[in-house]
């Protein structure tokens, strides 16, 4: 799913279109996103009585008052402790040179450690 917002300034196009709500200049927002998505939240805010542009209005002004998202965004344990592990092997690679090796140079580091297990374990 890909989630694309314009802003659009109607008065920045035409000094003549410019709705205006209680003094303010209002905005124009486009927001593309899937279709199911977009019949599944409109069937949850009409039974609640709004419609989608209140709920999403509603959105920006909380997020405005809370100065950020206004719920939790989380990873569940699992995925952070997979995400915290690839950056520690990222900050490894990094101190040890080889963070720009391709998938080739990798293969070939991994063949050539295991031939010199090989050859300590037959000592």
């Amino acid at each position: 799913m890909s989630l694309c917002i314009d802003i659009v300034l109607l008065c920045h196009y035409n000094k003549n279109a410019k709705y205006i709500k209680g003094g303010c200049v209002m905005a124009v927002l486009q927001v593309r996103v899937d279709d199911d998505l977009k019949n599944q939240a409109s069937a949850i805010f009409n039974g609640l009585g709004i419609d989608l542009s209140t709920a999403i209005r509603m959105f920006l002004k909380k997020a405005v008052l809370e100065r950020g998202i206004p719920f939790d965004t989380k990873f569940d344990e699992t995925t952070l402790q997979g995400i915290l592990a690839i950056e520690r092997m990222r900050t490894i690679s990094e101190q040890n040179g080889n963070c720009n090796m391709t998938l080739d140079e990798i293969n070939e580091e991994i063949k050539l450690a295991r031939e010199e297990i090989k050859r300590k374990k037959g000592k």
